[in-house]
């Protein structure tokens, strides 16, 4: 038998449960019943954990949650959404054609179509707009002011190399200063050259003002000439040169050989936080000294060099000096009586702390007509002739786009936006004939083609084989770039200045 107090205890319990559970159940099933309604959207398409959404009464025709969709039942003011670039993955755009000397997606204008003075930059390989608007207003989070500019580029996850992109002037931002100043309201952004926009020293990329050169062709037969032209190259238009381009951030990460033996008396001392080696892009670091250098003053540029091994001509095996690398750039920003305190601006490589600085002191490299390849010229022009004597990484050998440094200089000449050519030797040691051999079908004796030589060796003329540009110069070595080349280019092959 159960004690009666027991059973007073479990009917309580019941009735109280009873009482709770069952009035809870009514809303839930007037709101499924609501739900079921063509003008209630679903309560699984708003938003989880809001209660204020899913018992929201039925909207009224004509109001803005009517016309809503099923998710916007909230007015818009209640939830701000703070606007975030879009980085959803895209396919590449297909249907690619080829649009003068490259293939793009888009029908790009003629650069020659913009107005006189207009900024204009032709895009290279691997540059996006988020990375131009950095380096064009200082601010990656400018991209949408290029890509306005620029309407025939669809989709702006894919731009392409060779296509001209028009660059709007920085915007600046105009305060409201005085008395009609109005707390509460952002201020102004004007484009710079409209009314009201202070000047800046933002100086326009003009495209070269050089003639338009054709390039060397080989004399074509009567019967090509008869061929109709191909739409996209018209028989009467100007064919347009091909320009040495050097980025300035290739010449920042190129290298350069040291010929005094003299190192760079400043280094990376530490980093903001020591238990780090590794130092990346606004990064704060100590510099080896401070007041007592006169190099180290507010504002002052250091290239962030790597020392290397010692470079050996190829020819006579004697020391030319040694090999830096260039791996970024730091500006100086705070000095004191015994260090200083500098930020890492440029980073085109590892940098790490006890790398040595040395002057950021490089020319511009002027953009001009990349000269003809002349695959005959045998003859030499009178110029000094040198040798590719380093490759970077210590390649066996590069091609187009890659550095090289040779051993001409300052002393012989040079400056930069010169042009050198490469030449490849041409030397023939085979020894004697390759022997023939017999074999005999029906009645008839067959042999195979005997392959002659001149024995011994013998070196042949050497024939033009790549086209470069100098970048950096020092006494007797220069940094040049391969620009055109039909073959690799190892150490040790001749140059020619033209």
């Amino acid at each position: 038998m159960m004690p009666t107090s027991k059973k007073i205890f479990l009917a309580t319990a019941a009735a109280l449960i009873l009482a709770w559970g069952v009035p809870g159940l009514r809303p839930a099933v007037a709101q499924d019943e609501r739900s079921t309604g063509a003008e209630k959207p679903a309560a699984t398409d708003a938003a989880p954990g809001n209660q204020a959404d899913q018992a929201a009464p039925e909207p009224r025709p004509g109001t803005a949650q009517a016309a809503a969709p099923a998710r916007a039942l909230a007015p818009v003011a209640q939830r701000p959404v703070m606007p975030q670039p879009d980085t959803t993955p895209t396919a590449p755009p297909r249907n690619l054609k080829k649009v003068g000397d490259h293939w793009t997606p888009y029908n790009p204008p003629d650069p020659e179509s913009f107005p006189a003075g207009a900024t204009l930059h032709i895009i290279s390989p691997g540059e996006t707009l988020w990375g131009l608007a950095d380096l064009t207003y200082n601010n990656p989070w400018l991209w949408p002011q290029l890509w306005n500019e620029n309407r025939y580029i669809t989709d702006s996850h894919w731009i392409y190399p060779g296509d001209p992109l028009l660059v709007p002037p920085r915007p600046v931002v105009v305060t409201q200063a005085g008395p009609e100043a109005r707390p509460g309201v952002a201020p102004e952004i004007l484009p710079q050259g409209q009314e009201g926009a202070p000047a800046t020293d933002l100086k326009p990329i003009q495209a070269p003002e050089e003639p338009l050169a054709a390039p060397l062709a080989a004399e074509a037969p009567a019967a090509r000439q008869e061929t109709p032209a191909s739409p996209e190259a018209p028989a009467n238009g100007p064919e347009r040169a091909r320009y040495a381009k050097v980025d300035r951030d290739e010449v920042r990460c190129s290298g350069y050989i040291n010929e005094t033996g003299d190192h760079p008396k400043l280094f990376i001392a530490e980093n903001e936080e020591p238990r780090f080696q590794g130092i990346t892009t606004g990064s704060l670091i100590y510099i080896s000294k401070g007041q007592k250098d006169p190099q180290v003053v507010p504002g002052a540029t250091f290239s962030v060099v790597e020392r290397e091994g010692t470079v050996l001509h190829p020819r006579t095996n004697k020391s030319l000096g040694r090999y830096y690398q260039r791996n970024g750039e730091v500006k100086i920003l705070k000095v004191l009586p015994d260090t200083a305190l500098a930020t890492v601006t440029f980073a085109c490589d590892e940098i790490r702390v006890g790398d040595e600085l040395a002057p950021a002191e490089y020319q511009a490299v002027p953009a001009r007509p990349i000269p003809a390849l002349e695959r005959l010229r045998v003859e030499r022009n009178g110029k000094p002739l040198g040798y590719v004597v380093h490759t970077r990484d210590t390649s066996v050998a590069v091609a187009a786009g890659d550095m090289v440094s040779i051993d001409l200089g300052q002393e012989d000449g040079l400056a930069p936006g010169d042009f050198l050519t490469a030449f490849d030797a041409v030397v023939s040691n085979h020894k004697g004939m390759m022997p023939a051999f017999d074999y005999q079908f029906g009645n008839e004796i067959f042999a195979s083609s005997s392959q002659r030589y001149e024995e011994g060796t013998k070196e042949y003329p050497s024939l033009p084989v790549a086209t470069m540009v100098v970048v950096t110069t020092e006494g007797h070595s220069a940094t040049a770039k391969i620009v055109y080349s039909i073959r690799e280019v190892p150490v040790g092959m001749m140059v020619e200045v033209n």
